[in-house]
């Protein structure tokens, strides 16, 4: 009897101790992973932080609400666009467009309007067509074709839908993807970047 009594003794004292010990391990096993996930945030932070001091993004330029631009590829240079951030592609005016070879445009660019000779014939490639809708909310489609442009110090390329602004000041309207990255627009000030350049000025 004695005997059967101190099995059961050292029996219950054995499941006490297993059961400890599998209590122990599954609380010491979050507090184990939870460090593991912090020390891999802080590694990855501390990575992002020294590519950031490695690549530093170049200051954003500030322009104003209507600015010069040039066109390299087409040997266009101080035309005048205004800024629309509520739009999101640029759009040019331009006349007698037509389409030729069936994947390109030939359209007249506008210039200027104090010269005669400010007309300058361009060939480019469509892009695509689109839908557009217009400030007044009527759709129309429209060429889309993509070119250099050229705003101050940065050279990008851009969309650009051509469309008949004849009737508007501003032949071309910059929109905010020919703005991202680079340029912050201060709507308080206009031609922050320098004056029309003279005609026959290099």
């Amino acid at each position: 009897m004695a005997a059967i009594w101190l099995y059961l003794v050292f029996r219950t004292f054995d499941i006490y101790r297993h059961g400890r010990s599998i209590w122990n391990l599954s609380t010491e096993l979050p507090k184990h992973r939870n460090m593991a996930e912090a020390q891999e945030t802080k590694a990855t932070t501390a990575q992002t932080k020294n590519a950031t001091k490695k690549n530093p993004q170049p200051p954003k330029i500030v322009i104003g609400w209507s600015e010069y631009l040039d066109f390299p590829d087409w040997h266009i240079e101080g035309l005048l666009a205004k800024v629309d951030t509520g739009a999101r592609t640029s759009a040019l005016h331009v006349e007698d467009l037509e389409v030729v070879g069936g994947n390109l445009v030939q359209f007249n660019v506008i210039t200027g309007r104090k010269h005669a000779d400010s007309d300058v014939r361009v060939i480019a490639p469509i892009l695509k067509w689109a839908r557009v809708r217009s400030s007044t909310g009527h759709y129309t489609e429209r060429c889309f074709v993509r070119t250099t442009v050229r705003i101050g110090s940065v050279t990008k390329d851009i969309e650009l839908s051509l469309v008949s602004r004849e009737r508007m000041i501003y032949r071309m309207l910059l929109g905010r993807k020919a703005l991202e990255r680079d340029f912050l627009v201060d709507v308080a000030r206009r031609r922050i970047l320098g004056k029309k350049p003279r005609r026959g000025s290099p």
